[in-house]
């Protein structure tokens, strides 16, 4: 549990650090303003359209995060 929380810790660091954090914000910003553009009748269309973005864009991130942590050596710090 210790290595867990470790782990934890460090991740949210790079992910602060790298700007990940800051790019999620401004996508869930525009999200919720265009969600409150659809009628209600959409609803359920505009519900499995925010989880099909929400893998897109979570995809996208951890792609990065794994690039940006190719470069730096650090996935062969936390694989140790």
């Amino acid at each position: 549990m210790k290595r867990l929380m470790a782990m934890v810790k460090w991740d949210t660091r790079l992910i602060v650090r790298h700007g990940f954090l800051h790019a999620s914000i401004f996508v869930l910003v525009i999200w919720i303003t265009l969600l409150h553009q659809i009628d209600a009748n959409r609803k359920l269309y505009a519900a499995a359209l925010l989880f099909l973005e929400m893998s897109i864009v979570g995809f996208y991130f951890i792609a990065a995060q794994i690039l940006f942590e190719k470069g730096q050596k650090v996935l062969s710090g936390l694989i140790v």
